[in-house]
């Protein structure tokens, strides 16, 4: 009866659904750890994390119209999603590390060497991530590809690793109780679950207050006050926010320079803040809108820029003949570029201040690209490298199948109302912005009747020849009903707005921006009760 009774223990110490559920809630508890040490590594030390080269690998993968589906549905919180749900592929998979390793290990739950195992299976889960699977995503050999270098990713990388290697085999030992193998009380092994377990709650916990305290950095999400008519300037707080990254570059300016550089160029600068500031300078009101943004959406804003002339800095560097674009490195790794002879423009600057203070981090800061015209895409932000580069160079979006040299649309949208608003007919106010890039709005019309009839908009002029204007329009007495109201706009060539409604991809989308309202009779005021 023992020797039954010893060997139902060894047995479910080896196999069936408790050794299985066990290696899995080790693994997986070890996985969300490693997560939280790579994103509080991402946040400190600026190190890539796996997450990143995977997402942005799915980011590649994903059909174009697939891809436009999510920007469209979600906007900002699409990069955010994409995020989540790779995190949480990363505990599934941690997991079911867990399980092969509960099975496949014969001491698994011996408290004896787990610090050993654990780096026995650190090395092992490493080397696949920086010598197969990165490469393979293009993040190239150790992270030899990504913007902090094969060094520091494949440093960090290893850190949450062996994270990940020793929670998940500290949990599968300090299982052996339950699932039923001989307990070892000892001294010695008393004080090495305790170190292991001490190790393991210090880094977590300072890994997850650094991510707690970083949270502004991470994707911060914008969205326009709805019901409200747009003011001609957008607060900072307020101005739109797209990035293929998924946490804000935190650059500090003691030790970040522009560099001019590549093999066209003859005189190579390298730009500290300060000569960037002491740089001839220009303020331009631009409004900035992104590819993504659909019909009526929301991503548009407008702000007062500061920078110095991009042709300043381009004039100093000495471009060869050859020279056919110019590409602008971002800090995360984004790139794009566009024709010299835009690059040259007056107007296309390298800013360094919004709405009258120095960008926010979220805005590019230190030094972003300003290029009036152009889709948002092409205003790179976090600039730390300009080079000269020949006509076939393609931008980081252009690669994915977004339109090269992307020229703003012209659009226009209601602020107010919005699309299903329920309105006495004594509070019926309509307004909204229209914009059409470099070429200027010279009229907006409004029906009021889902087309039949139009009328003029009044707006005042635009701040500048860069930017958007805030129109209204009168609607006289209005009747209760479901009216459909339509906008359309004349650019400054008298184009008027392609009405056709098509896709963001790959050159932006198209229609006439139309919402309904349902209007109602004005309430009728309760008369005052007398009785007392």
């Amino acid at each position: 009866m023992a020797a039954c009774a010893e060997g139902a223990a060894l047995d479910r110490t080896t196999s069936g659904v408790p050794g299985t559920r066990g290696g899995f809630v080790a693994g997986a508890v070890g996985a969300l750890l490693m997560t939280v040490v790579l994103i509080a590594l991402r946040l400190t030390f600026d190190a890539t994390a796996i997450t990143e080269v995977i997402a942005d690998w799915f980011t590649r993968l994903l059909p174009p119209e697939i891809f436009d589906f999510f920007i469209e549905k979600l906007s900002s919180n699409a990069k955010r999603l994409l995020y989540v749900l790779v995190f949480l592929g990363q505990i599934g998979v941690g997991g079911l590390i867990g399980v092969a390793y509960a099975k496949y290990v014969k001491d698994a739950t011996a408290q004896e060497g787990v610090v050993k195992r654990a780096v026995y299976l650190a090395v092992g889960v490493w080397a696949i991530l920086a010598l197969a699977l990165t490469p393979l995503l293009g993040g190239g050999f150790l992270g030899a590809n990504l913007t902090d270098g094969a060094l520091r990713y494949s440093s960090a990388l290893l850190f949450a690793v062996f994270v990940f290697a020793l929670a998940t085999t500290q949990m599968l030992a300090l299982s052996n109780r339950a699932e039923g193998a001989p307990y070892s009380a000892s001294r010695r092994d008393f004080l090495q679950k305790a170190a292991i377990f001490s190790a393991l709650v210090v880094v977590g916990g300072v890994a997850g207050r650094t991510v707690l305290t970083n949270l502004g950095r991470l994707t911060p999400s914008v969205s326009r006050p709805k019901g409200k008519l747009s003011t001609p300037v957008t607060p900072n707080d307020e101005f739109y926010f797209v990035s293929k990254s998924a946490v804000v570059s935190d650059i500090d300016v003691a030790t970040w320079t522009l560099n001019v550089e590549g093999d066209r160029v003859g005189n190579p600068m390298k730009i500290t803040y300060d000569e960037l500031l002491a740089m001839p300078a220009i303020e331009e009101y631009v409004t900035l809108t992104c590819i993504s943004n659909t019909v009526g959406g929301d991503l548009i804003s407008n702000a007062l820029w500061k920078g110095v002339p991009l042709r300043f800095i381009l004039d100093k560097a000495e471009l060869a003949e050859d020279t056919e674009r110019i590409a602008f490195h971002a800090h995360d790794g984004y790139f794009d570029s566009f024709p010299l002879d835009i690059a040259r423009r007056d107007e296309v600057i390298v800013a360094y201040q919004m709405n009258g203070v120095p960008l926010p981090a979220s805005h590019g800061f230190p030094a972003r690209i300003i290029v009036p015209g152009l889709y948002g895409m092409e205003n790179v932000k976090w600039l730390d490298r300009i080079e000269p580069v020949l006509a076939n160079y393609r931008g980081y979006w252009q690669r994915r199948g977004w339109q090269d040299t992307a020229v703003i649309k012209t659009m226009s949208r209601f602020d107010i109302p919005v699309d299903n608003d329920r309105l006495s007919v004594t509070e019926v106010e309509v307004g909204g912005v229209a914009f059409a890039g470099t070429r200027g709005i010279i009229r907006v019309e409004v029906s009021l009747d889902g087309g039949a009839t139009w009328r003029d908009a009044t707006f005042e002029p635009a701040l500048s020849d860069y930017a958007w204007v805030i129109w209204r329009v009168d609607w006289p007495n209005p009747m209760p009903g479901n009216p459909t109201l339509v906008v359309r706009a004349t650019d400054g060539t008298g184009t008027r707005q392609d009405q056709s409604w098509k896709s963001n991809q790959p050159s932006g989308a198209t229609g006439w921006h139309r919402v309904d309202v349902l209007l109602t009779e004005p309430a009728t005021p309760t008369p005052p009760d007398r009785s007392a």
